[in-house]
């Protein structure tokens, strides 16, 4: 007998609360361990100290690499419209840099 579609669906709820659980631990554990370890006042005085011309050339660069990931998904996805295919980029780029998936 095949299980119902209802019980389908409650296991698979149930094992994404526990994966988003355990990804929730490892990056509030990651943090804590960072911020445990590194000088991170050092590290914001440093960006502190930066020109607000360097400031700005990265906030560009970053920008146009996240807007070209996601052109670059819209168009190799035809189901996907752009504002999901940026917004994905975006999501992507995101946990890239501040998550421990780097």
């Amino acid at each position: 007998m095949a299980p119902l579609e209802e019980n389908n669906i409650i296991v698979k709820k149930n094992g994404l609360y526990w994966k988003l659980s355990l990804a929730l631990l490892l990056a509030v554990a990651t943090l804590w361990i960072a911020a445990a370890t590194l000088d991170l006042g050092g590290t914001l005085q440093a960006l502190t100290q930066l020109p607000r011309p360097t400031i700005l050339i990265l906030l560009c660069l970053g920008s146009l690499s996240w807007l070209l990931r996601g052109l670059r998904a819209w168009v190799l996805f035809d189901h996907l419209s752009l504002r999901d295919s940026l917004g994905m980029s975006f999501l992507h780029n995101t946990a890239n840099n501040l998550l421990p998936m780097r």
